[in-house]
């Protein structure tokens, strides 16, 4: 079973955050613990417990999600930068180990290949001893230039950095297009069965901007330059168990509904 879900918004409060989980019958959930634009220690943590708590035992759902805030760069060439990264992706792993979530989300934002060597090195001084084993999810990033838009680059990541503390994949679909990646010969490689057994999340997202931009500027599903086609045969690609979060457009009060319609038609058709 491959399960369904959007990002929502933490500031709307449990109640309403719960009734979208209803309203919408998604089975999956992505939040971000605190200010995306922010370092601030998360403040409250019961109120995600109960939140979680609630969606699981009350409303069916499975799996859950945290995103770093933006402002996490794990590859920055700038050591204070990657240093104040690692010690708040530390502290939010610790912290939401409490909350039983399924998966933590950060971007891999490595620029050139001589860089995994220090990536890894210090993945393995700041995580390997921590008492939390939520995994973490290496997403792609938008940037053509970078190596951390290549999907099969992250796997080889994830891969080696699994041996000094859990990790997987988040496969951003608006990423790679705007990368520059063909979603078709992405999912032809013969290395993707490897890659779809690493891929815990898809960010699931239609481009607005054109192909190989490297701006990561979202698009309702079907009305970007991806296209209907190519998303859906992502989806169906998924093995069960793997998360779909929508982080689609949210500016107009039906969006949501819409968009995951449009995924649920996906998996059925």
């Amino acid at each position: 079973m491959v399960y369904t879900g959007i990002h929502l918004n933490i500031s709307d409060g449990t109640d309403a955050i719960l009734k979208q989980i209803d309203e919408l019958q998604i089975d999956s959930f992505q939040i971000f613990l605190e200010s995306p634009l922010s370092w601030t220690p998360m403040k409250g943590l019961y109120r995600f417990e109960s939140l979680i708590e609630r969606a699981r035992n009350d409303f069916g759902v499975k799996t859950v999600f945290v995103h770093s805030p933006y402002l996490v760069h794990l590859a920055s060439p700038r050591g204070s930068v990657r240093t104040k990264s690692w010690k708040k992706l530390k502290e939010d792993l610790s912290l939401a180990s409490d909350l039983g979530i399924d998966g933590y989300v950060a971007h891999l934002d490595m620029q050139h290949p001589e860089q995994e060597l220090v990536f890894l090195e210090e993945y393995s001084r700041y995580l390997s001893m921590i008492s939390s084993n939520i995994p973490l999810l290496l997403e792609n990033v938008a940037a053509a230039k970078f190596v951390g838009a290549d999907p099969y680059f992250v796997l080889d990541v994830a891969r080696q950095a699994s041996t000094s503390y859990p990790a997987a994949i988040c496969l951003d679909t608006a990423h790679l297009a705007a990368a520059g990646f063909d979603i078709l010969q992405i999912l032809e490689d013969k290395r993707f069965e490897e890659l779809a057994l690493r891929i815990r999340v898809v960010h699931l997202n239609d481009l607005k901007t054109p192909i190989g931009s490297s701006r990561d500027v979202h698009e309702n599903l079907g009305e970007g330059s991806i296209g209907y086609g190519p998303l859906k045969k992502m989806v169906r690609a998924q093995n069960n168990g793997t998360s779909i979060i929508l982080e689609t457009p949210q500016d107009k009060p039906d969006n949501n509904r819409k968009n995951v319609a449009v995924l649920k038609k996906m998996l059925v058709e």
